[in-house]
């Protein structure tokens, strides 16, 4: 096992894999073939994982399966240098989104991801609310902010992008859909905060 300090947000760049959620013919959560997921998609060599996400099929897991893959993605991730485990935060009420964050962080997330609320709607300013809070409660872990207007129906401009940025300079930023990249290209570029990787 690698003990040395990870360099977070050099690990979460490119491809990072979002880990799916094996079950049994039954339904129920098949906890052993969650660790072989994870075993083999850290063997091929990637510098960071994410859990839960859409391909998890969150939304099918009540609070305490979460808990328990959580718990084995971090217990494989921990002390490993070269990787690092990005733990998702899909919760829509921003009370339980904090307390998800701040129960990540403490269990050794090395980084989180951030989901924007969707359901019925929320305006842009309780859109912000929502991420501003997540972001304060684990400051200065990284946070990487869930861009998927096609999936959620949720969509932060550019300038929105920056203002988070310079808000929260070591919030990380993940562009999902390559359609959406034209609309996000001001906020990559290196001379504005959080820019360009």
């Amino acid at each position: 096992m690698d003990t040395g300090a990870k360099d977070t947000e050099a690990l979460v760049r490119g491809v990072s894999p979002v880990l799916e959620v094996p079950f049994h013919d039954n339904g129920d959560l098949d906890p052993d073939g969650f660790t072989t997921v994870v075993d083999r998609v850290l063997a091929t060599g990637v510098s960071s994982v994410m859990f839960p996400g859409f391909a998890s099929e969150f939304h099918k897991l009540d609070g305490s399966e979460r808990e328990l893959l959580t718990g084995l993605l971090l217990d494989r991730t921990r002390g490993e240098s070269g990787v690092a485990a990005v733990v998702s935060v899909p919760d829509h009420a921003t009370r339980h989104a904090v307390a998800q964050a701040e129960a990540a962080a403490e269990r050794g997330a090395d980084a989180l991801n951030v989901l924007p609320p969707h359901f019925l709607g929320p305006s842009r300013e309780a859109v912000l609310a929502h991420v501003r809070a997540v972001l304060a409660a684990v400051d200065p872990l990284p946070v990487v902010l869930q861009y998927a207007p096609a999936q959620t129906g949720t969509a932060l401009d550019a300038p929105t992008l920056h203002q988070l940025a310079a808000e929260h300079p070591r919030a990380l930023r993940r562009d999902r859909a390559a359609d959406d990249l034209a609309a996000l290209h001001p906020a990559g570029r290196r001379d504005h905060p959080g820019g360009g990787a």
